[in-house]
């Protein structure tokens, strides 16, 4: 799994556009990581469902991420609701240490983070998931806390959600790209 660096442009989803857009507007002209505090939580009420936020916890050289919030929609894809446990919680280990290094990039990145998997539900229908990571600061210098969006497709319409992530059929990650230029 390695990560390219892309443009904005790479990014399907017009919602993980708009956050990518806002996170680029808090990171303002000094190229700062933006400060969760200046988040407006308000802004991003409507996609509470799909979002999921997790502390970066260090341990010496080792990084963890706690999950505080995770959204209607993630708890349905991953069949359990994990906050407060360590990101990975339940996943088969194949899935579970991709997602961990896509966590650990975006911490050593320090800009977002976009992946897209190509996988299946229970009934083989293909489905399309999308996944936006966004750095976060409390101090202005290091990467405090990871926002997450979902979007999770399927050219098929309608799709078995109900634990599809927890040991999916297959997984094919087809986008791993670290965010460069992003809209103003």
């Amino acid at each position: 799994m390695e990560f390219v660096p892309a443009r904005h442009d790479i990014v399907r989803s017009i919602t993980h556009l708009w956050l990518i857009k806002c996170w680029r507007m808090l990171q303002g002209s000094n190229n700062r990581i933006p400060l969760w505090k200046d988040l407006e939580l308000k802004d991003v009420a409507s996609l509470v469902d799909k979002l999921m936020f997790s502390d970066v916890v260090r341990t010496g050289d080792d990084l963890r991420f706690r999950i505080r919030y995770q959204g209607s929609r993630i708890t349905e894809l991953y069949g359990a609701d994990c906050r407060g446990k360590f990101l990975g919680t339940g996943v088969q280990p194949a899935l579970r240490d991709a997602m961990i290094r896509t966590y650990r990039h975006t911490v050593h990145a320090r800009c977002p983070t976009y992946t897209v998997l190509k996988t299946f539900d229970r009934d083989l229908n293909a489905v399309s998931y999308e996944r936006l990571l966004l750095p976060f600061s409390f101090d202005g210098h290091r990467v405090s806390r990871i926002l997450t969006a979902l979007e999770v497709l399927s050219p098929e319409g309608k799709f078995a959600r109900d634990g599809m992530m927890i040991a999916p059929p297959a997984v094919e990650h087809v986008v791993c790209a670290t965010i460069q230029t992003v809209p103003s």
